[in-house]
């Protein structure tokens, strides 16, 4: 999928493009491959997770937070 989130229960692994975002009331067993994920406190979560790189847009690279720059 590209982007998912979860609110109930899954079983399986969890492949997304773009994120992942887990609800408090939400429950996985499995595996999470995604850039960007987001769990909110109660949420329950029993496998791997794997943040995999987002490409980086060329406004990105500019972005003080990113390049280290202040």
């Amino acid at each position: 999928v590209d982007s998912i989130v979860v609110a109930g229960f899954v079983l399986g692994d969890i492949h997304a493009r773009t994120r992942i975002a887990i609800e408090g009331t939400g429950r996985i067993i499995g595996n999470i491959d995604t850039p960007v994920i987001k769990i909110e406190f109660g949420a329950y979560v029993e496998g791997e997770t794997k943040m995999t790189k987002k490409p980086r847009s060329p406004k990105a690279e500019n972005s003080p937070e990113l390049s280290g720059r202040v």
